[in-house]
């Protein structure tokens, strides 16, 4: 097919400028177009138009969507992730508890409808931990909050259909951290989360909420469900993995395969030159290589970009780079964490292109620690010395959840310690204050504290007896894990990378970049909308709606919302007050005075087993007396 002839049936495909001829139709053939990566067969996937990319805010709404999917599948679910428990939930709340966890899905669609169902992990994780040795695994089994996935990984090996392996690195610094889903080789989800404890939340990140896993503290992340051509490089990228995964070698720290033959060494890295695919794997490939998908009508230019160290590709850093020095209005990137002073360096260059006549938002997580803190100053203090070269100031944000008052957090520690009765006045106000007057949560907490051990129940007893302050207000940072970027309402980007040196050059990522109005700005106005949540913004001077529903070039007046909300509830911190959205200024909580007042509540980071049942009876107020 000739340019002039492509160029026709693209349009009818989708409204393209007539004049680019640097475009392609789901074809290795291509000349990139500016806002991606270059093209390299050898290490890399084109431009491909014709795809449909609907973004998914938090765990939720993502592994409902993936739920659905993999039930309906027919021929292949394909799974790559950087950590995974079989046992995790999926689907909460669901009447029907017996395919709400992703084992059991997988399972039942290997038996029932002849899926074939093939599972990539990092060598070095099982199940979020970090593999034991094997004196400290035996003691890991008996661990009831891992004993669903030690019979899981014990169960498959009776399943033809579902394989499972594990490929490693050649260096410990770095990790498989690619997370995609791909289902029919049809539809593929390329994602920020992995499947495990932490990682389920719904969208309004609540400090108090019994539908996610123990242990787990509000989560905010985003991912992305892709259909159309773009799914084939998804496949392929899985493919080449696999068959790598393969041929590993056992030359380095054998460790041992959890729940199956402890007489098997995971290999820890890749022998380099060993080339013994076997046959089943090289037809695997081909299949993938050769995967025909059509476009969609109407559909959008995306890429499947990597971060790859065997062939030192960098695809994922080149769009993040062309992305910034293409900008004109605003750079907005959600990480959990911004530490590669190289973009930052590209951010400050356009800042002072711009005259200072630019906004950068960045929306990153709550550093833990002071080792954490410094990097991320050193890099940030790049930006913000741009912008005050223009008397401008730059700030960086946080999210912190919703406020919680102590005196509720205490009511509801007590009814879990079996000393206090929900239908009580006090502990309904509690519930309608965390969860509205949603019944389906407080039949969660019935059925927790139903199958909570006696040592649990004593130990949130303990700590209603320990709260300071308990009629003031406490708050807890919401963990963003999220890696997206977005630009000028036009361009954006979804994946596993997030901004830092691993990401960007040793650790394996995949993301998607896409380029299309629409979709672009909505996944803008409901991050915007989520974090600023302009329903408690009535009084506000200005109408924030409109000012989030803007054009690219009125962003700097949106920005003003955003200003003015971190100020406010910077206020509201310190006069423990409820907060207007969840948006702080990030440098306020980094300093230790104002960090340490996040609440950490123990019987959130000490868990609760959900799938364990104990038959100890629940114990009187008196016992604990």
């Amino acid at each position: 097919m000739d340019i002039v002839s492509r160029v026709d049936l693209l349009t009818k495909l989708r409204d393209v400028d007539k004049r680019s001829k640097k475009m392609c139709l789901a074809c290795p053939t291509v000349i990139t177009a500016p806002w991606f990566a270059p093209y390299d067969k050898k290490k890399g996937y084109p431009v491909r138009f014709g795809n449909k990319v609907e973004p998914l805010i938090c765990g939720e709404k993502t592994f409902l969507d993936i739920h659905q999917t993999i039930r309906t599948a027919r021929s292949s679910v394909h799974i790559a992730l950087w950590s995974f428990m079989p046992g995790f939930r999926l689907v909460r709340g669901n009447a029907n508890k017996d395919l709400d966890s992703i084992g059991e899905l997988l399972i039942d669609a290997a038996l029932n409808r002849n899926v074939k169902v093939r599972i990539i992990l990092w060598g070095l994780y099982k199940s979020g931990t970090l593999m034991r040795i094997p004196a400290l695994m035996k003691e890991s089994e008996k661990d009831p909050y891992y004993r669903d996935d030690w019979e899981w990984y014990n169960r498959i090996q009776d399943v033809v259909n579902i394989e499972l392996r594990y490929e490693t690195t050649k260096s410990i610094t770095a990790s498989h951290h690619q997370k995609t889903v791909v289902v029919d080789n049809k539809v593929g989800y390329v994602m920020g989360m992995n499947m495990r404890t932490s990682d389920w939340d719904t969208n309004d990140n609540l400090v108090f909420n019994f539908m996610r896993d123990p242990g787990s503290t509000p989560r905010h992340d985003i991912s992305a469900k892709v259909e159309g051509p773009c799914v084939k490089d998804l496949e392929k990228n899985f493919a080449a993995r696999w068959a790598r995964s393969g041929r590993q070698s056992t030359a380095w720290i054998p460790v041992f395969v959890p729940g199956i033959n402890r007489n098997i060494p995971v290999p820890f890295r890749a022998e380099s030159g060993v080339k013994n695919t076997s046959p089943i794997d090289k037809i695997f490939i081909n299949d993938m290589n050769s995967l025909r998908i059509n476009p969609i009508y109407n559909g959008i230019p995306a890429q499947i970009v990597r971060t790859r160290k065997i062939k030192k590709e960098e695809a994922i850093l080149k769009i993040y780079r062309q992305a910034i020095a293409n900008a004109n209005h605003y750079i907005y990137m959600e990480n959990q964490y911004f530490r590669h002073e190289e973009l930052a360096r590209d951010i400050a260059k356009r800042v002072r292109a711009r005259k200072g006549d630019f906004d950068f938002h960045l929306v990153i997580r709550v550093p833990d620690s002071a080792l954490e803190r410094a990097p991320t100053t050193d890099t940030l203090k790049i930006v913000e010395n741009a912008y005050k070269e223009f008397g401008k100031i730059f700030t960086p944000y946080c999210i912190v959840a919703n406020t919680l008052s102590s005196t509720t957090g205490s009511l509801m520690a007590k009814y879990l310690a079996g000393t206090s009765n929900i239908h009580s006045d006090n502990i309904y106000a509690g519930v309608v204050a965390i969860w509205g007057k949603d019944s389906s949560q407080a039949k969660y907490v019935e059925n927790i504290k139903a199958r909570m051990t006696h040592a649990q129940r004593k130990e949130i007893y303990a700590w209603t007896k320990k709260i300071p302050n308990p009629d003031k207000v406490h708050y807890q940072a919401i963990d963003a894990h999220v890696k997206t970027l977005i630009v000028d309402d036009i361009f954006a980007s979804i994946g596993s990378a997030n901004l830092n040196i691993r990401s960007m050059d040793y650790d394996s990522e995949i993301n998607i970049a896409f380029k299309d109005k629409s979709v672009v700005k909505k996944i803008r106005m409901d991050l915007w909308k989520k974090h600023l949540n302009p329903v408690y913004m009535k009084n506000y001077p200005i109408d924030s709606d409109k000012l989030i529903d803007c054009k690219p070039e009125g962003i700097t007046n949106a920005a003003k919302v955003w200003f003015d909300t971190a100020q406010y509830n910077k206020y509201l911190y310190k006069e423990d007050e409820w907060l207007v959205g969840t948006v702080m200024p990030l440098k306020m909580l980094m300093k230790s005075k104002w960090y340490d007042r996040l609440l950490q509540i123990p019987f959130i980071t000490n868990p609760v087993i959900d799938h364990y049942v104990d038959n100890d009876t629940s114990p009187s107020s008196s016992e604990f007396v």
